[in-house]
Order: structure tokens, then sequence, then C-alpha cells
């Protein structure tokens, strides 16, 4: 059953896919040459009969591209389509439901609601939504509610960066030494060092579920609130290649155009080679995997790839994937994919152990932490310095640990990053596999292995506090969630009121008929800094009317809100402000007959007037359009 959805709106293209286990599973009962082989009768039965528990545990989805790509691949009984392993569910997922509700205690690093602040860089919930659901998703508590995260509000995001590293610059300024040992600024006091936030990673969900419009103006907002590089992790790649169209890549380069500063980093999740290359079957049937044979990359992603290339000197594209059972746990495998990735120049990351989400059990089987440690390694057997770069790492709650070898019966650890503010980064642990009790086997640092297997000296080191950068991230929190800036425009005059803590407003006023400061920089240098990141984008203020826009309280745009109303255009004239670049000066050269048009075919299309302006060669308009997007979310929050 093909569906259509506002949930799969991506810059004005609707997505294609299947939802809900029960027209899933009847698509591939249909499917003679596939189902046989992956469903047995009993399993077929028992998928049915636990319907709603698959769905409870994670909600079935998959794209038509990767399900068309998935059932080209031969398969046979005893060789399973590894493929259809990623997204198809199993009624072995739900004999074992225990797992961690929150792993790796993520929330206890949330400081702003869909903000995870852990490291130097920050992660936030940008998406809710992807194309298909992974069935070993280590994200499911985001999608069914069970942690309690929710999505971001990158208004507010942008307010805590801002606000954390003004915190940052303060203590440099009063109370910091430079460590020599280290080779860091860190405070006197706690000798936790100082870092300014400057790198953060879009996730969820997917973040290329968003419209174009939308992602782009999430990283405006990032890059004004002091971000050098943004992460955007994503599957659509190999879920949904059309994604990456000329529409997107025209809206990517409108932004680099005024942030040519600004890296952008693509973390795909490809756990398995065929998801980018065509198979190889020999006579026998059997799947190969062989470095030196020819493989095909599948022709519909060759358009992004090359695409991601031609940009590479501000894009880059790395890949990062668990360990799962099934799927990608022979060493034949991650040497293929070792070797692919870096051929079709994405640079391989991390390759991550299991964690410990609900139904983990299935996906992990008895492959301990030496058991997946033996199979990376073993892996990289015959690939050369510049194709083997994958590492074993366990994101834990205290860090990312990297397994960095086997001794006598001890597993070496190496704390790759610890939590931001601490000290002991790239220290080892040991952990002592004789010292485990006959019940126990290491598949993650769990309280009872640091208890059981860890010196006391490794236990010391993991519990750590790092209290003084956390009151620092708690007072950046605080900031975003009781102060309050608006600001308002009338007649060249600029009042700025300021709400704090004590609930006393502060009001500053600015006459710009006066003053030779633009307002973006009036805003700016008053810490409106969203607000004056779309005055900057734009060039469009408010005139004759007055508008008050709250600016750390708003909420992401809903599909109604990325409309706009004849009311605000009418609001907003073109001024003669100079972007970045001086690209051009803008006046009265703003058409609104032409304005009118776009608006119109955009109904007509049921096309986002960002994208439809950009196909139509009118930057002017899509960065207009793009501020009038954030000014209508503002006025009706």
């Amino acid at each position: 059953m093909n569906v259509s959805n506002k949930l799969y709106s991506r810059g004005g293209k609707s997505g294609e896919g299947y939802v809900g286990i029960k027209e899933v599973v009847n698509l591939l009962s249909s499917i003679n040459d596939h189902y046989p082989h992956f469903y047995t009768a009993e399993e077929h039965a028992l998928l049915f009969q636990n319907a709603d528990n698959i769905q409870q545990r994670m909600r079935v989805k998959v794209s038509a591209a990767y399900l068309k790509h998935a059932l080209n691949i031969p398969t046979n009984a005893k060789h399973p389509n590894p493929i259809l392993k990623v997204v198809m569910p199993k009624i072995d997922e739900i004999n074992d439901t225990v797992g961690e509700n929150d792993p790796s205690n993520q929330n206890r690093f949330s400081f702003v609601p869909g903000l995870l602040h852990k490291y130097e860089m920050l992660l936030a919930y940008v998406s809710i939504n992807c194309s298909s659901h992974c069935r070993y998703c280590y994200r499911l508590d985001l999608f069914s509610g069970i942690s309690s995260k929710e999505k971001a509000n990158m208004l507010q995001v942008a307010s805590y960066i801002k606000t954390f590293n003004n915190l940052i610059d303060k203590v440099k300024q009063e109370d910091s030494c430079w460590d020599e040992k280290t080779r860091v600024w860190v405070h006197k006091k706690s000798g936790e060092s100082l870092f300014h936030i400057r790198e953060i990673l879009f996730s969820g969900g997917d973040p290329m579920n968003l419209p174009n419009s939308t992602l782009i103006r999430y990283m405006v907002l990032m890059a004004e609130a002091g971000i050098k590089t943004i992460r955007i992790g994503t599957k659509e790649l190999v879920f949904n290649p059309d994604r990456f169209d000329k529409d997107f890549w025209n809206a990517l380069d409108l932004f680099h155009k005024y942030y040519n500063d600004i890296r952008i980093e693509f973390v795909g999740h490809y756990v398995h080679p065929y998801e980018l290359i065509d198979p190889k079957t020999n006579a026998q049937g059997e799947y190969e995997y062989d470095i030196h044979a020819e493989y095909h990359v599948r022709d519909n992603i060759k358009h992004v790839l090359n695409a991601m290339n031609e940009r590479r000197t501000w894009i880059g594209h790395i890949n990062q994937f668990p360990i799962i059972a099934g799927i990608n746990d022979s060493p034949d495998i991650l040497r293929l994919l070792m070797y692919w990735t870096n051929r079709l120049s994405i640079t391989m990351h991390n390759i991550y152990a299991c964690r410990e989400i609900i139904g983990h059990k299935y996906f992990r089987k008895e492959n301990t932490i030496e058991v997946q440690y033996k199979l990376v390694e073993q892996a990289k057997i015959g690939l050369s310095g510049i194709e083997n770069h994958g590492r074993l790492i366990m994101s834990t709650e205290y860090g990312k640990m990297e397994v960095i070898g086997l001794e006598k019966n001890s597993v070496l650890l190496r704390i790759n990053r610890f939590m931001h503010g601490k000290k002991y980064n790239n220290s080892l642990i040991k952990v002592d596999l004789n010292r485990l009790k006959p019940e126990q086997k290491f598949y993650w640092l769990t309280n009872d292995i640091i208890q059981t297997a860890l010196t006391p000296e490794s236990r010391i080191l993991l519990n750590e506090d790092y209290s003084f950068i956390k009151e620092l991230k708690k007072m950046a929190a605080a900031h975003v969630s009781k102060t309050k800036k608006t600001f308002c425009k009338m007649n060249g005059q600029v009042t700025i009121e300021v709400i704090g803590e004590n609930s006393v407003p502060n009001k500053i006023n600015v006459n710009l008929n006066d003053s030779k400061m633009t307002l973006a920089t009036v805003l700016a240098e008053h810490g409106i800094v969203e607000a004056a990141c779309q005055e900057k984008l734009s060039c469009c203020t408010c005139v004759g009317t007055v508008e008050t826009i709250p600016v750390d309280v708003l909420s992401p745009p809903t599909e109604d809100e990325m409309d706009i109303t004849d009311t605000v255009i009418k609001s907003f004239s073109l001024e003669g402000t100079q972007l970045q670049q001086k690209v051009r000066v803008l006046n009265d050269s703003f058409d609104k007959q032409l304005s009118s048009n776009i608006q119109t075919l955009a109904k007509q299309e049921n096309t986002d007037l960002f994208i439809l302006s950009m196909r139509q060669g009118q930057e002017i308009f899509a960065r207009c359009y793009l501020q009038q997007t954030i000014t209508v979310l503002m006025a009706t929050s």
C-alpha cells in the first residue's frame, strides 16, 4: 500500500512508503521469491498475533525506495536477505524486552528539552520522523515517548549556545589558568577544561525529513549563534535518495554563500555494504563479500555522492553504525563495508557496540565486547591504512570508550571522550574478565561490570564529578527558560524589552534614524541573536506596524505555519542593508506583483514558498520568505 503523508514532506516532494506491520508483512507475503525464506508460516502468524507489541516497541515503517532495492537482492533459505533484516520486524524482538528506557542515561545530559550537552558538541533532536525505521534503532525511546525525550526548539538551542559560550568567556577572563599538562584552559579551582560549543549534531529522527526551508533556518540559527560545524545525521542516502534533489542543493548552496566558514558533515548510518552497492552471489547462491570482486554502486545514489564530492571543500560525509547480529557481525561484511565507504569518499568513523535498548538481546545475540572487537580487527586484515579506519566504541553514560585491545583475559578501554569538562581523556581502563561472576559476560559497561571487573582506581576515574561545567550548563538553561526578550519596531524606533528571573521588565529604546547601526546590529548587541540572524539573512524588517516577537519561547514550525499569509507580506519591505559578502544592495526592488505570483503558484503546486523561489531563480524572495516564515511563527506563538 503506497502512502503519501505530510510527515513525508521533504522540501515540496512527498515520499512513498509502507507503514504498519500488517501492510508490510502482507506485502511480503505476496512476493513468493522472498517471503518463504524470510518468514515461516509460524512467524507470519505470530507477527499478526503480536502486531501491537511489535508496533509498541518500534513502529514498522519502510520507504518504497529501500524496499525496492532490498527485494532486488537475491535470497534463499540458507542466506536470508540482510537488507530486509534492517527494517523488517521479527517476532524475536519481543521475546525478551529487557533493556533501558533511556540508553546510556542520556536525559542526565539534557538541560534544555530536546538538546543533549554531554561533550564539547551538542546533539539536538530536530525531527521525530524517519523514512524507514531500523529495527535496532537506539533512539526508539524518542519514537515511543517512553523516556520523555522531545523535539528541540532551535531558537532555545541558539540562545543556550550563545549564553553558555558567554559564560565560558567570562570564566576564562576571570577565573582560569593554562594547564601545561593538558594544554588547555581550565577552571582554577576545579581543574575542569573550558571549551566553547562550536559543533552541533542535528539528529532525531532524520533531519533530512524536514522541509528545506526549515532545515536551512535551523542551520542559520546555529551559524549565527557561533557554531562552526553542523553534523546532519541521516540515512536518506539509502532510504530515499531522491530527497537530495536540485532544490536541496540549491538551498544548501544559498546557505554556504552567506556562511562560507561553516563546515557541514553528513553522518550516514550504513550498516551493510549492500545498502550502497549491488550484491554479488556465487554459483551456490551465497553472497560474496570479496574486496577484489567487481561491484556496482547503486544507480540511484550516484547523483548524491557526486553532488557531495563537488562540494567537498565544505561538505564531508562520514559513516558510523552498530554491530548487529545477523546483519553485519562478520569480518568479511565489515571489511567490504570499510573498503567501499573509502572508495565512495565516505570516511569511516565509529563502529558501535550494541546498546542495551529494549529488546537488545535479539540484535546482540552472544556477541560480547571481546567478540565484537575481534570482528572489527579481523575485518581490517587486507585493508590499507586509508581503508581500515573503523574503531569499536561503546557510547556509555560516562563517555565514549574505545576498545583498544585484549590482554590476558582482560579488555583494554581508552576514554576516547569524557563528558564536557572532565580531565581524563585518553586514560586507560582495564576490564578484568577473571573477576566476573560465572553468570556475567561483558556486553556493556554496566554498573555490575564496573563494580565487579574494574579496579578501584578506574571506578574513581569514572565517577569523577564535573560539577563546575554542569553548573554553567544549568545557568545557560535557566537563562533560556526564564528570560524572555522581545522587540518591536515602528517608524525607526526600536524598543527592546528584557524580562529576567525577577519578572521585572527592562526596556531599552533605540532610534535607528539617529543611529548608524542596523536593526541586526542592535538586536545582536542585546542578545537577541535569533531575530538578528533573520534580519541579516533576508534584509527584511517590519515597517509601519508594531511587531512584538518573543524569541526564547518558540516552537518549531508546523505544516500550516509554513504558509505565508498576505497580511504578513504587506507588513514587509526591503531596506538597503548589505549582506556578509556585499552581494547586492536591496532597496525598493522588491517586486510585490512577482511575490504575489509566486505565492499563487506555490499554493497551486502545494510547494513551500522558499523552494519555489529558489526554483524560479528569485534568491531575494527565498531569503525574504525564509525570514517571513520565522516571523509568522513568532507572531503566532
